[in-house]
């Protein structure tokens, strides 16, 4: 990552409460758009094809490659892993800790297979941005019951075209947080139920003189086990991602914002 701030500057830069792993530290009060059972997660239109293939192809996957490579500066570590999985579906699964670079680096990663990134419907109103993202190819979490399948047919079909799927399983930002979340061994149902292959993106923080540096690590591939009933396997492909993360996770030493829970704020 670009070197931010001067020599002189003190780590931790600050410190944020949070009262539970739901908080959301984007500080900005984004609404969630509504996606029902008629949301149209899939669309065979030939003008949708059209705008997927200029916007993403020619416009998203520039930006992409050149913010990772060169304005962030990040250090991609383990991507020959993925090649492989070149022409074959696969999910991504990474740590939210960076509001540009994770909307940036899945593109880059996946490069050049397709990246379509799940993501909350809140993003959807960030004005002029929020209406390109269904053209870009985001899959956003429904907000009611009945869009459930839409979405999962919808994840499905990503996977079948031999694209890749990027999860961010902790769910809600925290910029540079060095530890990995909480997250539930539902969040692999779908790769385990589509027999897809999953590869982590851990985001790591080095110190580099008095600042510091982004790393990002590839680990994988994790498969679902056939040999398991379908509850086994899905613990089991929990386990070895959240392993893998949590092991890249403590490769960060420098804590550029300390977060403490909200009834330890007086000590």
């Amino acid at each position: 990552m670009r070197i931010i701030g001067s020599a002189k500057k003190k780590y931790p830069r600050r410190t944020e409460y949070f009262t539970d792993y739901k908080t959301d530290f984007d500080h900005k009060s984004y609404k969630a758009v509504k996606i029902g059972k008629d949301y149209p997660y899939l669309s065979d239109k030939r003008g949708d094809r059209l705008k997927f293939s200029l916007l993403y192809g020619w416009v998203m996957t520039p930006i992409a490659l050149l913010h990772t490579y060169l304005f962030s500066r990040t250090k991609v570590i383990g991507r020959d892993k993925l090649k492989d999985y070149r022409g074959k579906g696969f999910f991504l699964y990474g740590n939210h800790t960076s509001p540009i670079s994770d909307a940036f680096a899945p593109g880059a990663i996946a490069f050049p297979t397709s990246a379509h990134t799940v993501i909350s419907s809140k993003n959807m109103s960030i004005p002029v941005l929020g209406r390109l993202l269904r053209p870009l190819g985001a899959i956003p979490l429904p907000t009611d019951p009945r869009a459930a399948r839409g979405f999962t047919e919808a994840v499905k079909k990503r996977i079948s075209e031999r694209r890749a799927v990027v999860i961010y399983p902790e769910g809600h930002l925290w910029p540079f947080m060095k530890d990995l979340r909480p997250f539930g061994s539902e969040l692999l149902s779908l790769p385990d139920k589509l027999g897809a292959a999953v590869f982590t993106m851990t985001r790591v923080y080095k110190k580099r003189g008095r600042s510091f540096r982004c790393e990002l690590y590839i680990d994988g591939p994790f498969l679902p086990d056939r040999e398991l009933c379908p509850k086994d396997s899905r613990e089991k492909l929990y386990r070895e991602v959240r392993c893998a993360m949590e092991s890249r996770c403590s490769l960060s030493d420098i804590e550029i914002i300390e977060y403490k829970k909200e009834n330890n704020k007086d000590e």
